[in-house]
């Protein structure tokens, strides 16, 4: 499900979660992501071409593509494999991929090939575009208990549905020619969810002007890199935030600014608070909606998950993915979660591991939407001006 960029962020998370935050270390691994890859990849077609010695099945392929297995595979072990993947990749329109190679290897083979060749062993696919390759180890397609508990512990994905979380990932690299890995795995979730990958750019980008009130203990560090990250997963949907850090006090001294008056059609109105103020709200809810323009999310909440991980510089991420997923719901409308994606309603080890990797991100559905509501938005502004914000007793409320 990791790829040969992939391979790389698995001893790179901190380092990664950091460039999000600080601007030098993202330079760093900006370098690190784009010389490692290519050595990645020379070592790789190395093992492919002089050590690995090929057993063909006699099953049949699909379209173009051609299914190989590394000895020591027996023919029937083989050809039982095959059939499995190929299932898998029935899913899909593979068939647009023209000439691919599927090449399966043994568990046990697995850990010391990626260790000869300097990738995380716990990768357990990976592809190699310009080849028209890719790898998969065994312990997706069969049952090997051990490894799959050691894959289970690294990405937090069911094995009923690693395979496909894997293959369409990989698709996702495939379709496109794609080696970056968010853009990739947006692709992959498209294909899970019966679209077609997204390739190229997305449509006009659109603007949107955010008023932010503190009202936490959250410092100006971990706000700046909160507002980086959000503005980063809003600005691969295409939508573009303005920061407008407003103070909590009313003061009557000088000239009035933006933040003393209302939010225009534009505007959205953000407050980061506390804590939830009834003790019932569960602390793995981060914030809440009140449409059209106030959006609210809770800085304990996300610094008690930074801490439970022991990984306190994931606050800011983690804030700042509250924050878009809430300006999320601002921009799509009631009833917007989804099963995938950044609008999931419920973060469990998985969605925290994307969140890390900066993989946890609006669908492309979600991004066009969101896209033509900004500009609705800037449209009503300039034909009606300012809109009314009402809040009664219908007025819809996300958590």
């Amino acid at each position: 499900m990791n790829f040969y960029v992939l391979a790389t962020i698995a001893g790179l998370t901190l380092l990664a979660a950091l460039s999000r935050i600080f601007p030098l270390s993202l330079r760093m691994y900006g370098f690190a992501v784009f010389l490692l890859p290519t050595l990645f990849l020379n070592s790789v077609r190395a093992q492919s071409d002089y050590h690995l010695q090929i057993v063909k099945p006699t099953v049949g392929g699909l379209f173009s593509q051609r299914f190989l297995c590394a000895k020591p595979y027996s023919i029937a072990e083989c050809n039982e494999q095959v059939v499995i993947l190929q299932v898998a990749l029935r899913r899909y329109p593979i068939e647009r991929l023209g000439q691919w190679t599927w090449v399966i290897v043994r568990s046990e083979d697995w850990k010391p090939i990626l260790t000869r060749v300097q990738m995380d062993p716990d990768s357990p696919a990976f592809s190699i575009l310009e080849r028209h390759q890719t790898f998969f180890e065994e312990a997706l397609l069969v049952s090997k208990p051990e490894r799959q508990l050691e894959l289970l512990k690294k990405w937090h994905i069911p094995f009923d549905k690693f395979l496909d979380f894997a293959v369409s990932h990989e698709l996702g690299h495939a379709f496109c020619g794609e080696s970056d890995e968010i853009k990739a795995e947006r692709s992959g979730q498209r294909l899970r969810k019966g679209e077609g990958p997204l390739c190229g750019k997305l449509g006009p980008s659109a603007t949107i002007t955010v008023q932010m009130y503190n009202y936490s203990r959250a410092s100006p560090t971990v706000l700046t890199g909160a507002e980086r990250e959000a503005g980063r997963i809003l600005g691969e949907a295409g939508v573009q935030p303005v920061w407008l850090e407003c103070p909590v006090e009313p003061s009557s001294v000088g000239p009035e600014g933006p933040c003393k008056k209302a939010p225009e059609a534009t505007g959205i109105r953000l407050r980061v608070l506390a804590a939830p103020t009834e003790i019932k709200v569960r602390d793995t809810i981060f914030g809440f909606t009140v449409h059209p323009v106030l959006a609210s999310v809770y800085y304990e909440h996300a610094a008690r998950r930074a801490k439970s991980d022991d990984a306190e510089f994931e606050l800011p991420i983690i804030l700042g993915c509250a924050i878009a997923h809430e300006l999320g719901h601002l921009l799509l409308g009631p009833d917007s979660h989804s099963d995938w994606g950044i609008m999931q309603g419920k973060w469990e080890p998985n969605q925290f591991r994307q969140l890390t990797m900066g993989t946890f991100l609006f669908t492309a559905e979600q991004s066009r939407l969101m896209r033509a509501q900004a500009q609705m938005r800037t449209r009503a502004q300039a034909e009606n001006g300012d809109i009314a914000v009402a809040l009664s007793s219908d007025t819809k409320v996300h958590q």
